[in-house]
């Protein structure tokens, strides 16, 4: 009876994800058609696999979290709880992801209340460095060099400091020791991914503006509009907060038709990413699939 119950739940929950993840672009397909029809075929391309290159080193740094609390998974497991986790971020109500994962991955021993805090450190590295990157759009809102290079020094900073640890220890009421040199390490992944998502981003500019906007500026208005996604815990996924930060910040360079096709195409693309992450982790760690890492 429990395993119908479970069984069950997991069906609902790949279906509400879904239906969630189709709404939340339902209503733009005309829009995303157009622009995506304006540019290149390989640059879109491109930028899909910037943000798949992304999404994998993330799971990479969320296994990682994991083994911080001395605990392990394997890594098909791994990359499945993960993927198909965070699907749940498309569903209201902010908390899915980590209830989906946490129930996971106790088929390998991991208690919920780790997983769960595995997610909130997740999340927390996430805005500490997406903080510090968001700061590059400063210097085009007129703020000052100095201002913008010592705020994004000292964000820096915290995310590689122990507080890292010691959050994690509360949250998860088990010991978490990354050490400095994995939170350094998992530093240094986040700029690269928060790099490969701007890189993206700005492959999807369309012409006329395709060569219009600096790398750094489109980088740091990707990383702001996500900060803004995680604060409007209302959005799924920040569907619609994102889009509407990153028209804003681009807007000034690039003119509001374009800003708003990279908007909806940079939506498109992540939950793509999302989706076909999250069926191809599933499948290849199902018991029946080849054995390997």
């Amino acid at each position: 009876m429990r395993s119908r119950w479970l069984t069950a739940a997991r069906i609902a929950f790949l279906v509400l994800a879904l239906g969630f993840a189709w709404w939340g672009l339902s209503d733009q397909w005309s829009a995303i058609v157009d622009a995506m029809a304006s540019l290149a075929w390989w640059r879109v391309l491109l930028a899909q696999a910037l943000v798949v290159v992304g999404l994998m080193l993330t799971s990479g740094v969320w296994r990682t979290v994991v083994r911080g609390y001395d605990a392990e998974l394997p890594a098909r497991p791994a990359r499945s709880i993960f993927f198909v986790g965070q699907l749940g971020k498309y569903i209201p109500g902010g908390v899915w992801s980590l209830g989906a994962q946490a129930a996971m991955a106790t088929r390998y021993a991991v208690p919920p209340r780790v997983t769960v805090a595995v997610g909130l450190v997740f999340l927390g590295l996430h805005v500490l460095t997406a903080a510090p990157v968001g700061v590059l759009v400063l210097p085009d809102l007129d703020a000052p060099l100095w201002a913008v290079v010592a705020l994004g020094a000292a964000l820096l900073a915290l995310a590689a400091s122990p507080v890292v640890d010691r959050a994690g220890t509360w949250a998860a009421g088990a010991r978490l020791d990354l050490g400095a040199r994995t939170r350094l390490r998992i530093l240094a992944v986040m700029l690269v991914v928060w790099a490969a998502y701007g890189a993206a981003s700005r492959l999807l500019v369309p012409p006329p503006d395709a060569d219009a906007g600096t790398l750094a500026l489109v980088t740091g208005a990707v990383a702001a509009a996500y900060l803004v996604g995680v604060l409007v815990v209302i959005a799924p996924a920040g569907v619609g907060a994102r889009e509407a930060t990153l028209g804003f910040l681009l807007a000034p360079t690039l003119g509001v038709p374009a800003a708003a096709a990279v908007a909806l195409l940079s939506r498109l693309v992540h939950t793509l990413g999302d989706l076909a992450l999250a069926g191809i982790a599933w499948w290849l760690a199902r018991p029946d699939s080849p054995p390997g890492s």
